[in-house]
């Protein structure tokens, strides 16, 4: 018994120091990136989106380490078409395809700090945020229904 609990100690230690230091690091400034994007939207807040949007894109658009690349790339196309949108519920709506593979992001090299996914399923779409800034649900799709959501396990 003693020998199987430390070998999944060993185990649990090594799967989860196999994301490099470099994704890491990416993965935390696009999630602060993307804190302040979330906080914008939750907010209702049409100009208050533009500036924090234009930090959230500059961090997507650099140097992401290869094995987030395929991610990053997704995450690229789904910006350009909020970038294009002219209303601002739009944008809302389309942010949910901009944040869909960084879901899947931390999801697979996770978990980030105190990140966590969350879930609504009147809109049927996910979001990321920090329990530590935002302990309570904060729905960005809907200013109805900022609190309509769970965290995803």
């Amino acid at each position: 018994m003693r020998i199987i609990l430390t070998l999944f100690s060993l185990f649990s230690m090594v799967s989860y120091g196999a994301t490099s230091p470099e994704t890491q690091k990416y993965l935390v400034n696009l999630l602060k990136a993307n804190d302040s994007v979330h906080s914008a939207f939750v907010k209702n807040d049409e100009q208050g989106v533009k500036p924090v949007w234009a930090n959230f894109e500059k961090v997507l658009s650099g140097s992401a380490p290869n094995e987030l690349k395929e991610f990053v790339s997704e995450s690229k196309v789904a910006t350009v078409k909020l970038v294009s949108a002219s209303a601002f519920d739009e944008k809302r709506k389309l942010y949910g395809d901009v944040i869909k593979p960084i879901v899947a992001m931390l999801q697979k090299f996770g978990p980030i700090d105190s990140y966590k996914v969350f879930t609504c399923p009147m809109v049927k779409k996910d979001w990321i945020q920090d329990t530590k800034l935002n302990s309570e649900v904060q729905n960005p799709y809907d200013p109805k229904m900022v609190k309509c959501g769970m965290m995803r396990e």
